[in-house]
């Protein structure tokens, strides 16, 4: 499958699933804050400062048309390590397209930016078995990072590759509810 057709429909999501929540931020901005727990209960705002502890945890995203879907997950360790799985669907004809990838990750708070390199990367096409691509082993990526908060909480990630312009939106998951619905 091309990788320019993953990426075009990866930035297609990402837009489709960011805009609804930056609307409702705009929309949810108060007036006046009269208590910190008043101002910060079920507040949709942009963060101004992120941490790199802000990172940690499961982040996903998702989409389903007529067409197919697509589920992009991606795990961020507290040791600077994480693990990214992409599912793609196409429904007719039928196909599928799985990527895992392995990467270590920075994040500098100063300048708001994140580095990811790649240290594992595999592919499986119609449930095949996984063929490492060596070719992607080593290289970095460097992306400047917004998140909007919910109740002061990380809730939504945004990526901006820092080489191409590519925006890419991930939503906070809770491990308990992935958990139940894998059930």
């Amino acid at each position: 499958m091309n990788n320019t057709i993953l990426s075009s429909v990866l930035l297609a999501v990402s837009f489709a699933l960011c805009a609804p929540a930056v609307a409702a931020s705009a929309k949810t901005q108060p007036e006046s804050k009269t208590s910190t727990q008043q101002s910060q209960k079920g507040k949709l705002e942009i963060a101004q400062h992120i941490r790199s502890e802000d990172l940690i945890g499961i982040w996903g995203t998702g989409a389903e048309t007529s067409e197919g879907s697509l589920l992009n997950m991606t795990i961020m360790k507290r040791d600077g390590t994480g693990t990214d799985l992409m599912v793609f669907v196409i429904n007719n004809p039928e196909s599928s397209l799985k990527i895992k990838q392995a990467f270590s990750w920075q994040f500098d708070e100063k300048t708001q930016t994140f580095t990811q390199r790649t240290t594992d990367f595999a592919t499986s096409e119609d449930g095949k078995t996984y063929k490492q691509d060596p070719s992607e082993i080593g290289k970095t990526r460097t992306a400047k990072v917004r998140m909007l908060l919910l109740g002061g909480k990380p809730d939504m990630l945004e990526f901006t590759d820092t080489a191409n312009g590519e925006k890419i939106s991930y939503f906070k998951q809770d491990p308990a509810k992935l958990r139940e619905a894998l059930k």
